[in-house]
């Protein structure tokens, strides 16, 4: 049985995956940044950061799907925040999406619990906050229970 904990675990345990190699699904894809295992649950503010970049995961909405003999699938919303300091403001939120989404690619691979995960948008703030970038995900991750 499947839990949104383990689920939201299973997101943030692949996002550490990002460590400036080159990728452990796609050897010709190389990672951007290293996260430093700078991924984490909960959402804070630019000043509240001491670590860049880093990434947060909150869970937005939870909706329960029953489909009879006490079964169910669950459909998790959550937004993903990548933040990054930076000069190159921009190119880096971008760089930092890059990574988050190629990751997102691979996720039903490594978790086969999770039934589908899909990233709904996918937004940076195009250099408004210089020199801090920010890559913002909107996820939804379907699971049984």
């Amino acid at each position: 049985m499947t839990t949104s904990a383990e689920v939201v675990s299973a997101i943030i345990t692949e996002l550490n995956r990002i460590d400036g190699q080159f990728s452990p699904f796609d050897r010709a894809y190389r990672f951007n940044y290293n996260l430093h295992r700078d991924v984490y649950m909960g959402f804070k503010f630019f000043d509240e950061i001491s670590s860049f970049p880093s990434v947060y995961l909150t869970v937005e909405r939870e909706d329960y799907f029953h489909y009879g003999a006490n079964n169910r699938f669950i459909v998790l919303t959550m937004d993903l925040r990548g933040y990054t300091y930076d000069a190159e403001v921009e190119e880096s939120g971008e760089l930092l999406a890059q990574d988050i989404e190629h990751i997102m690619q691979y996720i039903k691979k490594q978790r086969p619990d999770i039934e589908e995960i899909r990233v709904l948008s996918v937004e940076t703030d195009s250099g408004l906050n210089a020199p801090y970038g920010v890559a913002l995900f909107k996820l939804e991750a379907l699971y049984q229970r």
